[in-house]
């Protein structure tokens, strides 16, 4: 009988279970079940499983998921099913059916195979299989409602004790620690140190933003991690979108970006490349803002973005070692105003170091239009042009390939050429393009992770760095003789 209404009126179903640690329930309380066989009780062919078997007109099948939410080895005794004795060994009239196989009829296979919600032979129906929690899924529930409960305060024991507490594996506590990181509860804090609680009471459910994605152009509304960007915060029901104008267009002024900021109806804002000053405004405001790469070392402003220093510094020693010493960076200017940024300043430190002297030659300023790109192209390429171009961003970087061409200046033979990003049309480029390559994979999940929690009444300002790395292409070569 069904466990839940024990056969009355409403359910009348008698099962044959093949599971010993099921407990059986008919349709209507079968919240909780693995994979069951019921059998209506009016049900002519309301024949055993032996009988089944003996006939020919079952089969046995793999089922990948068999034991329900609340199913387990330890199931009691007494909540065995009633062809099951008390030490959970079937009867003499059912034949044993191990833990990964359930029992079908043979005419269902068909159907099984194309994976529909149940399966029907003479009145007997299956059970969809359910989702069973892994070991670290029920641990990382633990412990997150050990947080909601308040059992520690600032930080989580460290994972040996947790081992010790639990008696799972290390690993196991691992990953159920970062899982509870990924959700925004805990936050690293070093090797060897435990982890902060940044959350510990229970939240309201999640509220649904409106995002402002403010960019620097139009057309980086088409780059790829902004596409993924927004398909994946609308796959977490936000509602991301774009404001009118651009950074370009409020000429990164704070003062007409304050003010514009004012008339969008907006939740959150993710500011993408934004000028030190920019991000320094939204920092200082109430509304929950995130900046996507940008000037922003040091602010309280959550923030995500590649580590590029490292992979320039390589870049700018390749350049070193194949002989060029008039080396020209060319990036917009929030990376170079007021003051020169991390990136820029190492550039120019590495300069320093191989005994160069730097100038604004290396580190020019210019107008941030495509006439005020043109005319600085034009400036030093002079009586003595720089032999390597390290140019910000693939739009630039292009812009300065068509002018070297249009010049009749060979790459690399005349002038070296390297982009500090990467871009999909690079892979058809011959010869390959020299440039810094970054996964923006985590740099899109931390975003997302960030509206997250903001939408669960979070404080997140945790600020990430995504590992850069320098792609000796073929559009830099040694000095040679057409270089002066």
């Amino acid at each position: 009988m069904c466990s839940a209404c024990n056969g009355d009126s409403e359910c009348g179903k008698t099962f044959s279970i093949y599971w010993d640690h099921v407990i059986p329930r008919c349709s209507l309380h079968a919240a909780r079940v693995g994979r069951i066989i019921e059998t209506p009780k009016s049900h002519p062919d309301n024949r055993s499983l032996s009988e089944l078997i003996m006939t020919n007109q079952a089969a046995v099948l793999p089922a990948r998921s068999i034991v329900g939410e609340n199913a387990s080895p330890t199931t009691s005794p007494k909540s065995a099913p009633p062809c099951f004795s008390k030490n959970h060994q079937p009867k003499d009239d059912i034949p044993h059916v191990e833990r990964d196989q359930v029992l079908l009829n043979s005419q269902n296979r068909k159907c099984f195979q194309d994976r529909q919600p149940a399966l029907y032979y003479s009145g007997c129906s299956v059970m969809p299989p359910l989702h069973f929690p892994s070991v670290t899924e029920q641990v990382a529930r633990h412990l997150r409602e050990e947080l909601h409960r308040g059992t520690w305060t600032e930080t989580i024991p460290g994972r040996n004790k947790l081992v010790e507490r639990l008696g799972v594996s290390g690993k196991t506590v691992e990953l159920a620690l970062q899982q509870l990181e990924k959700e925004g509860l805990l936050a690293r804090q070093g090797a060897g140190r435990q982890r902060r609680i940044i959350h510990a009471s229970i939240q309201e459910a999640p509220s649904k933003l409106r995002i402002a994605l403010l960019l620097p152009n139009k057309f980086d509304r088409g780059d790829d991690f902004i596409v993924e960007l927004r398909h994946l915060l609308e796959e977490a029901g936000h509602t991301p979108f774009f404001p009118d104008k651009t950074l370009i267009d409020l000429e990164m002024s704070v003062s007409r970006v304050s003010r514009y900021s004012q008339t969008v109806r907006a939740d959150i804002w993710i500011i993408a490349a934004g000028s030190r000053e920019i991000l320094e405004w939204f920092s200082a405001q109430p509304v929950p803002t995130f900046a996507l790469f940008g000037r922003r070392g040091g602010l309280p402003i959550a923030s995500a973005g590649p580590d590029k220093t490292p992979a320039l510094t390589a870049a700018t020693r390749r350049l070193l070692e194949l002989g060029h010493r008039r080396i020209t960076l060319l990036c917009r200017e929030q990376r170079r105003l007021p003051q020169p940024g991390r990136l820029e300043q190492a550039f120019l430190d590495e300069l320093i170091s191989a005994g160069i002297q730097t100038s604004k030659f290396h580190l020019p300023d210019w107008d941030e239009s495509r006439k005020g790109f043109s005319a600085i192209l034009k400036s030093l390429f002079g009586p003595t042009p720089p032999t390597a171009l390290i140019v910000d961003e693939p739009f630039l970087f292009n812009a300065a390939y068509f002018f070297l061409s249009k010049r009749g200046l060979n790459i690399p033979e005349d002038v070296s050429l390297i982009c500090t990003d990467n871009d999909p049309i690079f892979a058809w480029c011959q010869p390959s393009v020299a440039h810094i390559r970054w996964d923006y994979r985590p740099v899109v999940r931390r975003v997302v992770r960030w509206a997250n929690n903001v939408s669960r009444g979070l404080d997140d300002r945790r600020q990430t760095l995504t590992k850069a790395q320098f792609i000796e292409g073929g559009t830099i070569g040694p000095m040679g003789i057409n270089q002066p």
